[in-house]
């Protein structure tokens, strides 16, 4: 099952985004953390995607680990079974990507 909207997300990079190629082009790979919300709580990790032309540009080379992005695009959800419990699985299929700034400048959106 999967279910999807539009969304516009921000936080921080959990590692470096990767560009592979695939059969159909392109695909820029990340995940980011976003504030779930109240303090202390852990945040959401969210996978994302950009595919085509814009994920073959420079972007890569500027999206490294604790960059801070806002990412617009659609958001899908899904579930499944995994050694008989159910998981979620949440990917944003990246429309747009903003580069807000890097670790080093502050900003309190995601651990």
């Amino acid at each position: 099952m999967s279910d999807i909207v539009n969304i516009t997300a921000s936080g921080r990079l959990g590692r470096d985004a990767e560009v592979k190629q695939t059969s159909a082009g392109a695909v820029l790979s990340w995940t980011m953390a976003c504030d779930a919300g109240k303090k202390g709580d852990d945040p959401l990790w969210i996978r994302c995607s950009l595919f085509g032309k814009r994920a073959e540009g420079g972007l890569t080379q500027h999206m490294t680990k604790g960059t801070r992005v806002v990412v617009t695009g659609k958001l899908s959800v899904r579930t499944y079974e995994k050694d008989g419990e159910t998981k979620t699985s949440i990917e944003v299929l990246a429309n747009d990507v903003a580069l807000v700034g890097s670790k080093s400048e502050g900003g309190g959106d995601a651990k």
